[in-house]
């Protein structure tokens, strides 16, 4: 309980990545979580054909990246607080999306909620790296880029399924 109360506290802009309990399967549980999570959203998704591989492909692919970006700039040490601080913040602010958006059918709070995590996932980095906030953003522009281009390279339903949603996100616009 003590380490979800620190990823609350992060998630508030209360605690810093450094001051997260160093604990290994966090990032492990979060993990499994974001890619449970991830396989149920993904399957709400008809052009999806392997929603849980897709969910643990990303999931693996963000470690490594994050894993890769951290060694590269000599700060391997890190990874472990990091990927914990990322992975963890990611899956409660997805649960509280998830479970906002089933309570109240309000999809919009999910896209807060997303732009929130972006925004941790951003201080995060920047802390972990200890780089400016603008440098920190391009690299998380880039690791979030780079994922999903590995995704849609691994599985290519993955590509139909962004252009079906942006096509929704576009009919849903012209409608307004």
């Amino acid at each position: 309980m003590d380490t979800i109360r620190q990823l609350f506290e992060i998630i508030t802009l209360r605690r810093k990545v450094g001051d997260l309990d160093y604990n290994p399967s966090v990032a492990l549980i979060a993990g499994a979580v974001l890619v449970s999570l991830g396989a149920y959203i993904n399957s709400l998704t008809p052009e999806l054909s392997q929603p849980f591989a897709i969910s643990l492909v990303q999931y693996i692919v963000q470690a490594a990246l994050l894993y890769g970006l951290l060694s590269m700039l000599s700060k391997s040490s890190r990874f472990v607080q990091t990927a914990s601080a990322i992975f963890g913040t990611t899956a409660l602010l997805q649960i509280m999306a998830l479970i906002l958006i089933v309570t109240t059918g309000f999809a919009a709070m999910g896209f807060s909620f997303t732009i929130w995590n972006f925004y941790i996932s951003i201080i995060i980095l920047r802390d972990s790296l200890e780089i400016t906030t603008l440098v920190s953003l391009l690299w998380t522009l880039a690791l979030q880029a780079l994922t999903a281009v590995i995704v849609m390279m691994l599985f290519p339903d993955f590509l139909a399924m962004i252009q079906s949603v942006a096509e929704q996100i576009n009919s849903a616009q012209l409608q307004n």
